[in-house]
């Protein structure tokens, strides 16, 4: 068998499973199998393949038919401009938490501090991708990134290891970090925000992500309550808290940020126009 009739036979294997993007699944699954780019495989398409390779990837794809995330399968994913290694006890990065980092960069000059190196703290930072993104793309940036999970704090670890960055990791909950935490320019966090309705409704992938991660109760707002609160004293007045929000969640997170004092609160959007990402400063006086 060569590679475009394997190719093929992977793809119709996923659409029969029900899988919308079939055949960029099993593109990328095959181009992992023979260790090349996916751009490569029209070029590779009238190459035999190994009965090893083969099965490989038959296997790969009967785990990807049963809804078994691709990028767990693939061993990493690539965010903003760096690439993070997956598996399982560590979330996804997804392409909606690069607005946040476009967001923190674009804010960061006018941040305090910034002259000399700001400041930053990355909450509930999983595998690592908005802390790394923001130390590499944030001149003279001092980072911490604090994760609770040990199975994501070792992802963690490997991907500022893998990408290079001068990024501190912290093994600690976020819910007491408050009291360690140093005087920040910047603080941002994608907390769990899923609600219990919303987890009883996740794709089958999404079950394969942790839960501890992804569910925060009944409203999912409880993390933003707690980091809102507890972390306004962490913040050098006129620092920014910005995080992560679910596309229904602006009013109530704009509530929220107010009533514990920030100003200059705003929400901004994705590129798919949900609400995203909220922004909040410490005023300046306090």
């Amino acid at each position: 068998m060569v590679v475009a009739e394997l190719q093929r036979r992977g793809a119709e294997l996923l659409r029969r499973a029900g899988l919308e993007d079939a055949a960029f699944d099993a593109r990328q699954l095959l181009a992992h199998v023979l260790h090349i780019g996916s751009a490569q495989l029209p070029l590779w398409g009238d190459q035999p393949v190994t009965e090893g390779q083969q099965a490989r990837y038959l296997q790969f794809i009967g785990r990807r038919a049963r809804r078994y995330p691709l990028q767990y399968l693939l061993g990493s994913w690539p965010f903003y401009d760096g690439e993070y290694l997956v598996g399982e006890g560590v979330l996804i990065p997804r392409p909606d938490t690069e607005r946040l980092c476009e967001i923190a960069i674009e804010l960061a000059p006018g941040l305090p501090g910034y002259s000399a190196g700001p400041a930053i703290c990355d909450l509930c930072s999983g595998s690592g991708c908005i802390a790394v993104t923001l130390q590499k793309h944030i001149p003279g940036s001092h980072v911490t990134a604090v994760e609770k999970s040990p199975a994501a704090f070792r992802y963690l670890q490997k991907n500022i290891a893998l990408n290079g960055a001068d990024v501190q990791p912290v093994l600690a909950d976020v819910l007491g970090y408050e009291h360690r935490c140093p005087p920040c320019s910047l603080i941002t966090a994608n907390p769990p925000y899923i609600t219990a309705a919303e987890m009883a409704a996740l794709q089958p992938e999404v079950c394969y992500e942790p839960a501890m991660a992804l569910a925060a109760g009944a409203d999912g707002l409880g993390f933003y309550r707690a980091i809102a609160r507890r972390y306004l004293p962490c913040l050098l007045p006129g620092g920014a808290l910005i995080l992560e929000i679910g596309a229904s969640q602006g009013p109530a997170v704009t509530e929220i940020l107010k009533n514990c004092g920030y100003s200059g609160v705003f929400i901004a959007r994705d590129y798919a126009q949900n609400a995203r990402v909220a922004v909040a400063r410490r005023p300046a006086a306090g």
